[in-house]
This record gives C-alpha cells, sequence and structure tokens, in this order.
C-alpha cells in the first residue's frame, strides 16, 4: 500500500486589501484576496500591469503590509503581528528575492554577491564560502566566481541573483519578472533553472511574471485583474 504525501500549507492569505489614493481616486491594488500556498510549490502570477501581482507577492515577503486582513506563514506567524526588527529577521531568514533587474553590486564578483546573501544567515569564514560556491555551482556557474557582473551576460547576472536568493535556504523564493530582460531562450533556462533548483532545495517559489510561455513550468497558475484572483 502506497503511502501519500500530505502536503503543509506555508501561506495562507486572507481577505487582503489594499488601497492607494490617486488625488481623488482610490485604487484597489488589493481587494479582498484569499490564497493558500503549499509547502514546495512553483505558483505562477499572471495578469496585466496594475492587476496587483507585484504588491501580493510583496505583502507575502513581509516587504508591504495590507490595510487588511491576515497572512500567516511558516505555519504560525502572523506577519502583521510582528513588530519592525522582527519581520527583517523573517525576510533575512525565510525569504529569497529574485528581482527583474539583478540588482547586483557591480563592485563585488558572483561570489561576493552571493555571500552577501549568505551573511545574513550568520554564515561566515570557510562555510560561508562553502555555501556560496555551492549556490553558483547549483545554477551553472562554477566557473564564473571570479567574474564581475559586467563580465556577466544577462542570463549569467539572473542566473547569479538566483544563486545569492539560494544561498540562505530560505522556505520562501519570491521571483518578480525575472525574464523581462532577456531574449525567450534564455528566458526559458532561467525559469526552468529556477524551477529545477528549487524543487531540489525544498523551497516555495511564487513567481509574477507577463509571459505566459514560462506557465508550462507552475505546479498553478494564478491570474489576477483588478487586484483579485480570477482563478486557482
Amino acid at each position: 500500500m502506497e503511502t501519500q504525501t500530505v502536503s503543509q500549507t506555508l501561506i495562507r492569505a486572507t481577505n487582503l486589501k489594499k488601497y492607494y489614493n490617486l488625488g481623488e481616486t482610490t485604487v484597489k491594488a488589493l481587494d479582498g484576496v484569499d490564497l493558500t500556498v503549499d509547502e514546495g510549490e512553483f505558483v505562477a502570477i499572471v495578469g496585466p500591469s496594475g492587476s496587483g501581482k507585484s504588491t501580493l507577492v510583496n505583502m507575502l515577503g513581509g516587504v508591504d503590509t495590507p490595510d487588511e486582513g491576515s497572512i500567516t506563514i511558516l505555519p504560525d506567524v502572523e506577519l502583521s503581528s510582528l513588530k519592525p526588527g522582527d519581520l527583517t529577521d523573517f525576510r533575512r531568514k525565510y525569504v529569497g528575492f529574485v528581482f527583474q533587474f539583478y540588482s547586483l553590486i557591480p563592485t563585488l564578483t558572483a561570489l561576493e554577491n552571493v555571500e552577501m546573501a549568505a551573511e545574513l544567515v550568520n554564515l561566515k569564514g570557510k562555510e560561508l564560502h562553502q555555501r556560496a560556491e555551492e549556490a553558483l555551482e547549483s545554477v551553472g556557474l562554477k566557473d564564473r566566481n571570479g567574474s564581475y557582473p559586467s563580465q556577466l551576460s544577462g542570463g549569467e547576472r539572473q542566473r547569479v541573483a538566483i544563486a545569492r536568493a539560494l544561498a540562505k535556504r530560505p522556505r520562501l523564493i519570491l521571483v518578480d519578472e525575472p525574464t523581462g530582460q532577456l531574449d525567450d531562450k534564455t528566458a526559458d533556462e532561467i525559469v526552468k533553472l529556477i524551477r529545477d533548483v528549487s524543487k531540489s532545495y525544498g523551497s516555495t517559489v511564487l513567481m509574477v511574471t507577463h509571459d505566459r510561455a514560462q506557465l508550462k513550468y507552475a505546479d498553478r497558475v494564478i491570474d489576477m485583474r483588478s487586484g483579485k484572483i480570477l482563478d486557482v
């Protein structure tokens, strides 16, 4: 008799609302979003600009706060109850970020950029160096440790950014438009890499994207319009 694996819920968001005032107009960035994400899932979030995708991901990563609603993670950490210092600790320990524009420090090598992230979880010395090397090797850049961002292609820079997120061994990786600066072939390679490496690390991924060609790599696709989830 086969034993079924029961997935553990990592994220539970309830009735999330976020409003912005633009002059006399109130924009509903999020308008009552409910969402659960299981540990180890790769979830893609799609929708037009202004649909609330990045706002939602920023809230789940503790970067932004809702005007209403709650977010529970890990499985009993209520983000709105955390003090600013505790929220910073939460992001440092549990969340890795991958951005569209790489956000690498140009005066540091690929290895040094990744080591900076690993330092956030208090790794030092030989262990720090080894963790950074392992992360770069996992994204296929073992031989580019000493290269500076200006010496890397766009795809290689994004691989360094992925390695930087992975170096902390985060429970949650938030990816915002990772292929916006890349050609179609490189974009496909990058999203497949994020999927494959995150699975090997056991990390949960939420990826914001406009590129529907990359949805084939997701376990689940969430479609957003006007601050609401249309299909889960």
